[in-house]
């Protein structure tokens, strides 16, 4: 006859284990918490906050977070930003007959435009067409769209 032992319910949740793996330059050592914390310079309790997250909300950890709040109250909108684009795009520009095979995507504006009189002129159509307040940028914006968005030069191709 075999008589089975009664098991008592434990009073801790152990419905989720955490291993702790570190990367060396050849392998993959596992490590207990206290090591994990100390290899990282983080306390404990970062360690065990990520772990009520994967377990509430993610199965993974979760993603870093900085950064991702809207309160931005100067960012420039996505159709003020399309507005300086066609701006942009407006002047007539030309592709150069010496460089055409090192950089195609190259284009050349008329050397008798700068960018300070594109800004000006980009200023007066703003205040031509009673754009809102928002429309009205720094040139310094202006200058950052032109040339991160453009391919342009000032001069003759």
């Amino acid at each position: 006859m075999f008589i089975d032992k009664r098991k008592t319910q434990k009073s801790t949740d152990l419905s989720s284990s955490f291993f702790y793996m570190v990367k060396t330059e050849s392998e993959t050592v596992r490590v207990c918490k206290t090591a994990l914390a100390a290899i990282f310079s983080i306390g404990r309790g970062k360690i065990d906050h990520i772990q009520k997250l994967i377990k509430t909300v993610h199965s993974v950890s979760p993603l870093d977070g900085r950064g991702k709040h809207m309160n931005r109250p100067h960012k420039i909108t996505s159709d003020v930003v399309s507005y300086i684009e066609d701006h942009i795009r407006s002047f007539p520009c030309e592709e150069s007959h010496y460089s055409r095979t090192k950089n195609i995507h190259k284009k050349y504006l008329s050397p008798l435009l700068s960018l300070k009189k594109m800004y000006d002129l980009y200023l007066s159509e703003v205040n031509a067409n009673n754009q809102p307040e928002k429309f009205k940028i720094s040139e310094s914006t202006y200058r950052n769209i032109f040339s991160s968005q453009f391919n342009l030069s000032f001069g003759h191709p």
